[in-house]
Formats: structure tokens, sequence, C-alpha cells
């Protein structure tokens, strides 16, 4: 019996040890700054309030070419979400909670300049909001960020039109800018059809066979 807890006590001592060399590494806080967090909140509250805008708004800004992102799980995402296109959007709603906005930089990064247009679940989701704020914090301008705060309920309530499907976009095609005619969404990377080599010069041309009668 003694034997068993020093054993559970040499494991406990053993992780807490793994635990504190792991932290010390990564110069991680042993305690999350409890200060910190409330700045984080309070921000995030801001943000909700000063980028907030109404359902009207949305659909003038989807079809100004507003980037919709849905900052739900990937599964709420594939069951259903915003139908961007069925509204006059140039994209789909893409889908980047914040937990994988690190994952998704790279595509965002390229659709700087437009408004991006962000909705979680409800009025009480913080997600959307948490959003904004890590792309703010990764040099996205505030100014280009909007918060539709009814979310997904809100889109519901409005039967504004919905689809489905994973999230598969990437940015291939460039995205039309406000007031392009239809049709301009060229790829940036769209190459040529290959011209027919023509036929090389020193290629012996075929003789037409000659019609020789014999001697008798």
């Amino acid at each position: 019996m003694i034997a068993s807890l020093l054993r559970i006590v040499v494991m406990l001592l053993a992780s807490v040890a793994a635990a504190a060399g792991w932290t010390s590494y990564k110069g991680l806080p042993w305690f999350e700054d409890m200060q910190a967090v409330r700045a984080r909140a309070e921000r995030m509250k801001e943000l909700k309030r000063s980028l907030a805008i109404g359902l009207g708004e949305v659909r003038a800004r989807i079809e100004q070419g507003a980037i919709v992102i849905d900052a739900r799980a990937p599964r709420q995402y594939r069951e259903a979400h915003l139908d961007v296109v069925a509204l006059g959007g140039a994209i789909p709603a893409l889908n980047v909670p914040p937990e994988y906005l690190f994952q998704n930089l790279d595509r965002l990064g390229g659709l700087q300049g437009n408004v991006f247009l962000l909705y979680c679940n409800s009025p009480t989701c913080e997600l959307a909001e948490e959003l904004a704020l890590g792309l703010i914090e990764n040099g996205f301008s505030a100014e280009d960020i909007r918060i539709y705060p009814d979310g997904w309920e809100g889109f519901e309530k409005a039967k504004l039109p919905t689809t489905s499907g994973a999230d598969d976009w990437f940015p291939q095609a460039r995205v039309p800018e406000a007031g392009s005619p239809p049709g301009d969404e060229a790829l940036i990377d769209e190459m040529a059809e290959p011209a027919q080599a023509p036929q090389d010069a020193t290629e012996p041309m075929e003789q037409p066979a000659e019609n020789s009668q014999t001697e008798p």
C-alpha cells in the first residue's frame, strides 16, 4: 500500500517537473495573467460595439464585394452556412474559427484590402469578436472588419439563402473589385494554351511517289 502511494507521488512529481521544464523552455507563464485576460475580454466587447452592423448593411457589403467569414465550428459550417454567392458575393463564405486563424493567414492575407464581414452563432456568441481581435493582432486593419452580431440566428430569422458543404475555396482567382463588370474574374496564374510547334524547316518533306512504268 505504502509502495503504491510512493509510486503515485513520484509520478506526480515527475509530471510537475516535466511541465515546469516545458513551460520554461517555451517561455510560458505558469498561470495566465488574469489582468491580460480581462483586458482582452474588454477589447472584444469594444470591437463588438464598434464593428457591429445590421442586416441591411450585411446585404450591401456583400454586394460591394465583402469577404464573409463564418467563425463557427467546421461541423456547423458544413451543415449549413450563408450562401454568399446567391446574395451577389464574389466568393463563398469562408470558414475560419479563431483557433484556426494561423492556418488561414496566407489565404486571408491575399484578400487584404477587402472588407471582412464576420459572424458566428448568435448575439451571445463571441467567436466573431475573438476572430476580429486575432486578425487585428496579425496586422489586419480594424477599419476593414465588420461583425454581424446576430450571427447565424439572424440569417435564419431573415430567411436568407443558405448552402452546405466544407470550405474548399482557395484564392486561385482574383476577387473582382467593387463595381467591376460581371465576368471580371480572370485567374492570376492563368496560362495560355501552348501554341502548336511549327514544322521543323530542316525536316525533309515527303516526296510524292512517281508513277513509273517498267520497260518491256
